[in-house]
């Protein structure tokens, strides 16, 4: 069997990337189909806990070298999504991940394991 799926008619090969909990908010990341070098990276990050004020989601390392950033939209209630670049040749390590300012306190990035 491969990556967990939770597809939607819409996304049919959904995979949970899995939760974390930062700064007092619930993080839970989804990607709409595995990624691949040189592609186009479609993502979804439920936050409840409290409503940020930016979120960006990139592909690559933590530190954002070599990857461009994609500002997320609030697509439905604590649902954020966007489209960014899959950088080709994909870095040693890459995640998928998100930058995100907190109503309160200071920006953080969180990571998750990426799914190809």
């Amino acid at each position: 069997p491969g990556p967990k799926t939770s597809g939607t008619a819409d996304h049919p090969n959904r995979i949970d990337l899995g939760s974390k909990k930062v700064a007092g908010l619930e993080l839970k990341a989804m990607q709409d189909e595995p990624v691949k070098a040189g592609g186009e990276g479609a993502f979804d990050l439920v936050i409840t806990g409290g409503k940020p004020k930016a979120v960006r989601f990139w592909v690559g390392t933590e530190d954002g070298k070599g990857s461009v950033k994609g500002k997320a939209e609030e697509e439905t209630p604590d649902n954020w999504h966007t489209h960014v670049e899959v950088p080709d040749p994909l870095p040693a390590g890459s995640k998928f991940c998100a930058e995100v300012e907190p109503p309160t306190g200071e920006k953080f990035t969180v990571s998750f394991d990426l799914k190809q």
